[in-house]
């Protein structure tokens, strides 16, 4: 698919997005919705929207190794649930493995939940060695 036709289709999915949230919020002020069904719906409508043909990767992130003790245990595990629930639905869909905690040096977290950029240029050849190195494709 060209560039342009995906760049085309991202502004589409962004303004549906937008249009949504915004008849939500007038609608119900966000009382009583359930969120995490929304943005499952929503990422199901963007996957649609792209289409079988186009492999889509999905990663949780690092996060500075403290902060995963203030957060509950159920969080990521509900993420890598609906990750893998995706993943079994859909054959284009990929789960790759969050980086063990001990990859990122303390600096290299701006904050408890986003990389510097020395953390970002070694989440991203960590990201590059499972994507473009065959073997490691075929283990996942």
């Amino acid at each position: 698919i060209p560039p342009e036709v995906l760049i085309t289709k991202r502004k589409g999915i962004d303004k549906k997005y937008q249009d949504d949230l915004k008849k939500m919020k007038e609608l119900t002020e966000f009382k009583d919705v359930d969120i995490h069904a929304y943005n499952i719906s929503r990422l199901n409508q963007a996957l649609d929207e792209l289409g079988p043909q186009i492999k889509i990767y999905f990663v949780i992130p690092p996060v500075y190794p403290p902060y995963i003790s203030y957060q509950k245990p159920s969080t990521r595990a509900y993420a890598n649930q609906v990750l893998q629930e995706l993943s079994k639905q859909r054959q284009n869909v990929t789960i790759l493995p969050t980086p063990p905690t001990d990859l990122f040096a303390d600096n290299e977290f701006v904050d408890p939940e986003h990389l510097s950029a020395s953390g970002a240029i070694k989440f991203s050849n960590y990201l590059n060695k499972l994507i473009c190195t065959p073997s490691n494709l075929k283990s996942l």
